[in-house]
């Protein structure tokens, strides 16, 4: 008597509990894209208590998201009524039938998140894992904050300890330039998995470390071997020979010093330093054989693997020795720090997980009580759960007399349902491998729906055509142990709408260039794409048996990660398609964050000019660059507390009236942050600044104001957790920014925008939408990122740890094959993201594979191959439009429009038009512009509508790959610690495919580095691709970005621009010359904000002797200021 709306079989019925005894099993119920598994999971409960008689108290359902339990249990709910409304009709004494009592006891069934229900288990019996009996859960801003003070705390103690301040400068002295920063990194890594470090134990010291001496003669035994061999050479110009004269015969002077300077630091340094002695060349015909017969070339080249060998081995063996103490030391911190969460009472979410479990494992008495209140435990999303949840369950399940809840589940006690095929959150410790094993262990019977609702049937054939030979699909076929097994999906509507456009199109190819210009080249196809949907010329069901014509919320643009969203972004504004961000977004790199944050720094700090300036150009006070020279030019400081300024003074139509009113209200803020909450200062700046009227007009959506209303929300849990002092809030921002934190953007979007949504895969889980663009699908695999990998193989816990680069060797033993295991299981997961995109779409599906020439193993990559073997899909493309511009039929708005009950609109329109007015008469330039392009027989992309100035990834060799990759790893190098260099290095030629240019970008800016002038930047004294601006003259603005920036002692700057043409001698005076005007740009903007600029130097790359890089000075900076100043006059006229 379910009644279901889904097609009844046998299957189906089995897995909802509609057959006789179904409900007494075990079951893991594999549910398909699209299936209905909520609907089953809706139905297996109300059968649970209307078939079985099962109490709503004793069924517990875990969910993944809130928003997911709430609509579980309004759908159970709704269940229970049409059974009992179909029951009425056919009996109407069913009033008051077990329909009834079960629908007025539903609420004291457990619906909700695996974090929930261990807090409610906890709530009931505290004291038996030694909580107090009142305690709180924080959430994850005041965590974060709480650590913080755990670890400064911790470390200040620990410094004090001699092993370990031994520990942390032999990992200096092995290359680690910020020891201290990358322990405070692992040990937030170890902090979130401190359950299984925990179960760990300390790492075993390595055993038997050979000193560094002693490396160094076994390694020097053979290079000297090898250099006996040399008379067997007959070709003077031989490589191998080149290279024994060279680099082999130095690293033998080398060795020799160290060992009789008989100082171990200058053995250490040796070890970790000596050069890569393996060599590719040499011919054999150059080489005689030895007496014994044996070839000569090979020898050597054997003596030189063997020395390179014992290098390797002695640098992991003496960064292991160095590791192992400080991450047991890290270690123990951790540890000591969950027991004193515990002690206190302030939990965090895991652990809420590890203490449940805790609880359910110590104590027989609590874990029969559980089990006789919980008989019945239903898991949705299985496989994107963290493995404690599945123990969690069995504990509760297994009740088989004398079992300690760790055997197999009680028949019918235990209900999961997931999808292999959609596992996409490893980063929340979901691993597929590990989840397979621990379902095989479960002795559940697998069933598996099929039949997919939502979308249409060429959909559907064409993602099983992609994706099944990608998967583990054909059983013949060799099977991945990181993928999940491939069940094709079939249709499962009666009935399909007919459309004129194709159901499945690919949209573009191999791109001539780099994959930015790829991006480009799908970012506007994509926008083409919306326009089309946004004028109403995709018919689509209307939900009544009709049609309707589409518009701008029925296109969902869906990216496995954000690294394409700026060229969306960038071709939405263009033409003017409105979108809404939703997922996970770095909401602390929003300009919102960065102006209010700004405001709140010169606030707390009145010494802190930079943020004052800051503070002053934004929109809270709104003083123009132009404002600030004024104010400047005077000998005024941007100060407020030494030298207060009065208001009344200044002329009430000049700049420097403006600046006096912002110094003004910092100052009278300032006063007043010890008066009042930090929340409430925030509100208060908030809204008497009128700040929320000022984003409204620039953001109808109402997006930036929910933003700012999610930072007060923000101080107000840090104040709760008792950081609530200004400057800790400030320092808080600061640290979330830094370490790219994202937010869940949920509360910061409007569903009833008529917009594009735009969104990650992961914030698309469990979506549908009517048309689905995929883009953004030129990724691979990664490395692990942080410091560490912990995770469980086959029940066991694993640890592995390296800090800095993986060159230093700093690590354990085990951390290489780790990490290949890792990129391993990432690659494996790229193509479920890829699939989870797919299957969200209902009518349509737009696929993007553009990417670079060369790439043949991203997403990208891979889909077009596939695609190729089939002829299910269409080229995109948007048929055009007479008057090129498109237009709704219905005349219906493309957006919906907002009211706002702002204070002073008519002034605030008033402003804005002012300001459009002023624009229309004012001329920009980039210093890009300025260069003599004449000097290349091509056009630089500098020479294109679209500067570089505007896109910097495309900068350096006239925007060729290894340009912008070498542009790319010096605009992020940190030049105090470079050890991660080769990792930047690895990002860069994966992202513009160049694995071939490796060395030679590695080489490229390595002699950057090294060239003088660079390598004086620190991190404290120079800025990288720093973005400055300035209205030189009336109505003329440069603005630009700059490679580097020193500041020097006497505040003087140095300006520096990277330059990989390769042109050497005569050749490169002439190019630099060319070059002068674009320099002298930067330094007029420069001189204009008020600094004083000491030299301007170009950096060729490769211009140099010997393969070194080349500076050139502007000789004449006045000249060539006023050649620029004049080329800037011609090019606005």
């Amino acid at each position: 008597m379910t009644n279901s709306p889904y097609d009844s079989d046998p299957t189906r019925d089995r897995i909802v509990g509609a057959v006789e005894g179904s409900l007494n099993q075990t079951i893991y119920a594999g549910a398909g894209a699209g299936t209905g598994k909520t609907q089953a999971l809706v139905e297996r409960i109300a059968n649970l208590i209307m078939i079985a008689g099962v109490s709503s108290e004793n069924i517990a359902a875990v969910t993944f998201t809130k928003a997911a339990a709430s609509e579980l249990r309004q759908r159970v709910r709704e269940e229970l009524e049409r059974r009992q409304a179909e029951s009425i009709k056919s009996d109407e004494k069913q009033h008051d039938s077990p329909l009834a009592r079960a629908l007025d006891s539903l609420d004291s069934a457990f619906i909700g998140t695996i974090h929930s229900f261990a807090q409610s288990l906890l709530r009931e019996r505290p004291l038996s894992v030694g909580l107090p009996p009142v305690f709180e859960t924080q959430d994850e801003v005041q965590g974060s904050a709480r650590f913080d003070e755990e670890w400064s705390a911790w470390l200040n103690e620990a410094l004090s300890n001699p092993e370990f301040a031994d520990a942390v400068v032999n990992a200096q002295r092995l290359g680690l330039r910020q020891p201290l920063a990358d322990l405070r990194n692992l040990a937030e890594e170890l902090h979130a998995n401190y359950d299984l470090v925990e179960r760990i134990g300390a790492l075993p010291r390595p055993g038997q470390t050979d000193a560094p001496t002693l490396v160094l003669e076994a390694v020097r035994s053979d290079l000297e071997l090898a250099l006996d061999l040399r008379d067997n050479c007959i070709n003077p110009e031989d490589k191998l020979l080149l290279h024994l004269g060279s680099l082999v015969n130095q690293t033998v002077r080398w060795i020799n010093e160290a060992l009789e300077s008989d100082s171990e630091e200058e053995c250490v340094i040796a070890l970790t330093q000596i050069a890569k002695l393996t060599v590719v060349g040499g011919r054999k015909t150059d080489w005689t054989d030895l007496p014994s017969g044996e070839s000569s070339i090979e020898e050597v080249r054997s003596l030189l693997a063997q020395a390179q060998e014992r290098i390797e081995s002695g640098r992991q063996s003496l960064g292991e020795s160095t590791v192992i103490p400080l991450v047991n030391a890290v270690r123990k911190m951790v540890l000591d720090y969950a027991q004193k969460r515990c002690d206190e009472g302030l939990l965090e979410f895991q652990d809420l997980l590890v203490l449940s479990c805790e609880l359910l494992d110590s104590d027989d008495e609590v874990r029969r009580y559980f089990q006789k209140r919980y008989t019945h435990v239903l898991i949705d999303e299985f496989q994107d759960t963290d493995p404690l949840q599945l123990k969690l369950a069995m504990r509760l399940a297994d009740r088989h007399h004398g079992s300690n809840g760790s055997g197999t589940p009680s028949p019918g006690a235990l209900f999961v349902v997931g999808d292999g095929k959609q596992s996409i959150y490893r980063f929340r410790r979901a691993d597929l491998t590990q989840l397979q094993g621990l379902v095989e262990s479960l002795g559940a019977e697998r069933l598996t729906l099929t039949k997919n609702y939502r979308s249409h049937p060429e959909i559907l054939n064409w993602v099983n055509a992609i994706f099944n030979p990608w998967m583990n699909g054909p059983k013949d076929s060799a099977q991945n142990p990181n993928q999940a097994s491939y069940i094709a999906i079939e249709p499962g509507q009666k009935k399909y709408n007919e459309s004129s456009k194709p159901r499945v199109m690919i949209a573009g190819g191999p791109a001539d260039g780099t994959v930015d210009i790829a991006r480009e080249s799908e970012s506007r196809d994509i926008a083409e794409l919306a326009l089309s949907v946004g004028a109403g010329e995709w018919s689509l069901p209307d939900g009544k048996d009709g049609m309707r014509e589409s518009d701008y919320r029925d296109l969902c643009v869906l990216m496995p990660r954000r690294t394409a969203l700026s060229y969306l972004e960038d071709a939405f504004f263009e033409n003017n398609i409105p979108y809404i961000l939703e997922g996970q977004a770095p909401i602390f790199e929003s300009q919102t964050v960065h102006e209010l944050s700004n405001n709140l720094v010169a606030i707390d700090d009145p010494t802190d000019q930079v943020a004052i300036v800051a503070a002053l150009k934004s929109a809270a006070w709104g003083c123009s660059d132009q404002d600030l020279y004024e104010w400047a030019s005077a000998g005024r400081k941007f100060e407020y507390a030494r030298k207060p300024y009065k208001v009344s003074e200044f002329d009430p139509e000049s700049g420097a009236h403006k600046v006096a009113v912002g110094l003004a209200g910092l100052a009278k803020y300032h006063a007043n942050r010890q008066r009042y909450s930090t929340p409430s200062l925030i509100e208060q700046f908030v809204r008497e600044r009128r700040l929320r009227e000022v984003v409204a007009l620039s953001n109808p959506n109402g997006d930036r104001e929910r933003l700012m209303d999610l930072i007060i929300e923000m101080s107000r849990s840090l104040q709760r957790s008792g950081t609530g002092s200004l400057r800790e809030f400030v320092r808080w921002i600061s640290r979330q920014a830094e370490a790219g934190v994202r937010v869940a953007e949920g509360a910061l979007s409007n569903s009833e925008i008529n917009a594009v949504r735009v969104m990650t895969v992961h914030a698309a889980k469990g979506l549908e939408f009517p048309i689905v663009a995929l883009m953004g699908l030129q990724v691979n695999a990664s490395a692990p990122k942080g410091n560490s990998i912990t995770k469980e193989e086959f029940g066991k816990p694993v640890m592995a740890v390296k800090l800095g680069s993986t060159k230093l060797g700093l690590a354990t033993a085990d951390y290489e094959a780790k990490a290949n295991a890792s990129k391993e299981a990432d690659s494996a997961e790229q193509v479920r993201l890829a699939y989870v995109g797919a299957t969200r779409a209902r009518e349509h599906l737009i696929v993007s594979v553009y990417r670079s020439a060369k790439d043949t193993t991203t997403l990208a990559a891979k889909i077009s191959e596939f695609d190729d073997l089939t002829t299910l899909s269409k080229q995109f493309e948007i048929a055009p439009v007479e008057d090129g511009n498109r237009t709704r039929t219905d005349n219906s708005p493309s957006v919906v429009s907002e009211s706002y009950s702002l204070d002073h609109r008519s002034e605030w329109n008033d402003d804005l038009k002012s300001v459009m007015q002023t624009a229309r008469y004012r001329g920009y330039v980039t210093p890009s512009d300025l260069a003599d392009h004449t000097m290349f027989s091509a056009p630089k992309p500098e020479d294109n509508i679209e500067s570089t100035e505007w896109n910097t990834a495309r900068r350096g060799r006239g925007g060729t790959d290894i340009g912008s990759a070498v542009h790319e790893v010096l605009q992020d190098i940190n030049f105090d610690d470079p050890s991660n260099l080769d990792e930047l290095v690895q990002l860069a030629i994966d992202a513009y495919s160049i694995p071939d240019l490796r060395d030679d970008v590695a080489k490229l800016v390595r002699n950057v580095l090294q060239s003088p002038t660079v390598a004086k930047a620190t991190s404290s004294n120079s800025w990288s691709e720093a973005w400055v601006a300035a209205e030189i003259d009336d109505g003329i603005e440069i603005e630009g970005s700059v490679d580097l920036m020193i500041k020097h002692e006497d505040d003087s700057i140095t300006i520096i621009d990277y330059k990989t043409d390769r042109v050497m001698g005569d050749l490169l005076e002439d190019r630099a010359r060319g070059y002068e005007n674009q320099l002298a740009g930067y330094v007029l903007i420069l001189e204009k904000l008020g600094m004083s600029v000491r030299d301007a130097v170009l950096v060729f790359a490769d211009g140099g002797k010997d393969g070194n890089a080349s500076e050139y000075f502007i000789k004449d900076l006045q000249e060539a200021k006023t050649a620029a100043r004049s080329k800037i006059h011609r090019k606005i006229g």
